[in-house]
């Protein structure tokens, strides 16, 4: 379509065939793929690997096509730069699925290096049982076939490929990993170790990254280096008792991973899951962070949840439990900082008190816990987990906060560290000033990878120390004890006589 004009030029390419796709590009390139019902049998293929004589059996062939949106040509099949008909092996379930065999659906466009400008296809033989495959090198540039290696053991999906700094690097069947020389299609290495037989039910979605293939399967998460095969990390899920069925690369019960992750800020995101998941859903699976190069876990999120475009430090992620769009980063936070209103006697404690709390949107005014509180508070939050973990042995802790105290003068004063109560994010701290003026209290919150600092100011006015008082002493009493008890009983004998006197008058 004309960007000012609006006028579409259009180019036909299925000529009858299959379905057209297009691979991504890079500066304006693109490769396309056409299939075509043209009844054309391959004799070499037919020799080598099915001695049938069938388009069915032998698949049709397919076309590649270059081309550009870097032109002046207006007419799209002008901005056409090659043209090359190459016959991809049939597709992978090709006798189950006649049509899926008849237009090569599977793994058709390849997996590409951009930065080598060559994609490479990978196949699967199927007849009754999958039993081969083999892999294609076609540059980008010109649509041209390079090279073609064909394995005995079959490659386990298009999506279980990746490509980077000239490595191709393919799961297969069993478990295996194979490293392909983009240019040449030469092995350059190949892994063994990966547990059976869980080991070799890899997900359907790979990642490639800091001179690193990443990969996941039943048996967890594992980085081989994409240079020498190296394994570099491997992470389990360990399962909580009888709750699945699968096994880690120790042999102890994991649960599973399988679906999409990305990879991205020195971090892996990979969630649990199954090939086809069958209700009730396995308890425990989770939506998991990875540090990238070591393979140590960083956080987990009780559910799994898919992760998707991940951008400037924050993660999306869908999870299909609740129905919610999630996103994880850096949330902000909030200090406040309280001291006494009144004046204070020099030398006389006060407490000063404040709080640190949470502004992400999804939980405004919650208490900022430590990191190693957060899998707890967010599955207390957000997932309504209990608010001491499921097994009730997990406790919140706070974050610290450094408090300080600034004179008129200047003079600053370290009044320490306090952690807040991770239940209430509140803190309180008690101060005994030495000097009288006015004081800025300041209390900050440095934040952590899952926070934002914060901090807040207050002032205090301490005055001058209460005047300081003797001990008072007793004065000598005017007359003595036992003068005392004496007057006292003469006034009994008295008020006695008098009464005795009153009595007889009215008698």
């Amino acid at each position: 379509i004309h960007p000012y004009s609006g006028a579409v030029s259009t180019y036909d390419l299925t000529d009858l065939g299959g379905p057209g796709r297009i691979l991504a590009y890079r500066n304006g390139w693109f490769i396309s793929v056409r299939d075509s019902s043209d009844s054309v049998v391959d004799p070499y293929m037919m020799s080598h690997f099915w001695n049938r004589t069938s388009i069915q059996d032998n698949g049709y062939p397919t076309y590649l096509y270059n081309w550009t949106v870097i032109s002046n040509d207006r007419n799209f099949e002008d901005r056409i730069t090659s043209n090359i008909s190459y016959r991809l092996c049939p597709s992978f379930r090709g006798s189950a699925y006649p049509e899926a065999s008849k237009w090569n659906w599977y793994g058709r466009l390849g997996t590409a290096d951009l930065d080598t400008g060559i994609t490479v296809i990978t196949r699967r033989f199927f007849d009754n049982a999958v039993w081969g495959g083999m892999c294609v090198g076609v540059s980008l540039t010109s649509g041209q076939v390079l090279w073609e290696r064909y394995f005995d053991n079959a490659p386990y999906s298009p999506r279980t490929t990746v490509a980077d700094q000239g490595v191709a690097v393919i799961c297969f069947n069993q478990g295996e990993v194979v490293g392909l020389d983009m240019y040449t299609g030469d092995i350059l290495w190949t892994n063994n170790e990966n547990s059976y037989p869980f080991g070799g039910f890899w997900g359907y979605d790979e990642a490639t990254a800091y001179g690193m293939a990443y990969f996941w399967s039943y048996d967890g998460v594992q980085a081989f280096d994409l240079h020498n095969g190296n394994e570099v990390w491997h992470y389990d899920d360990p399962a909580v008792k009888f709750e699945t069925t699968y096994t880690g690369k120790g042999g102890q019960e994991a649960y599973s991973f399988n679906g999409n992750g990305v990879v991205a800020d020195g971090k892996v995101y990979a969630r649990n899951s199954e090939h086809t998941a069958t209700a009730p859903y396995t308890r425990g699976w989770s939506l998991h962070c990875i540090d990238a190069f070591t393979g140590e876990g960083i956080w987990k999120f009780g559910n799994p949840a898919n992760p998707g475009a991940a951008a400037d430090g924050y993660l999306t992620a869908a999870n299909s439990y609740d129905g919610y769009m999630y996103v994880f980063g850096k949330g902000e936070s909030e200090t406040t900082v309280m001291a006494p209103l009144s004046n204070v006697a020099k030398g006389s404690p006060m407490t000063i008190t404040g709080t640190v709390l949470d502004l992400s949107p999804a939980q405004p005014g919650t208490p900022c816990v430590s990191e190693a509180s957060m899998d707890t508070q967010m599955d207390y939050l957000h997932l309504q987990r209990p608010i001491d973990g499921l097994f009730s042995n997990e406790t919140i802790t706070g974050v610290p906060v450094a408090v300080c105290a600034i004179g008129e003068n200047g003079a600053y004063y370290d009044l320490g560290v306090v952690v807040t109560d991770g239940y209430y994010g509140t803190f309180g701290l008690s101060w005994t000033p030495e000097a009288e003026g006015t004081f800025k209290i300041i209390a900050a919150f440095d934040g952590h990878d899952a926070y934002g600092s914060s901090a807040a100011a207050t002032f205090v006015t301490v005055g001058p120390a209460a005047a300081a008082g003797g001990v008072i002493e007793p004065e000598h009493p005017l007359i003595s004890t036992e003068v005392a008890i004496a007057i006292a009983v003469i006034a009994i004998v008295a008020i006695g006589a008098v009464a005795y006197v009153f009595l007889r008058k009215k008698q």
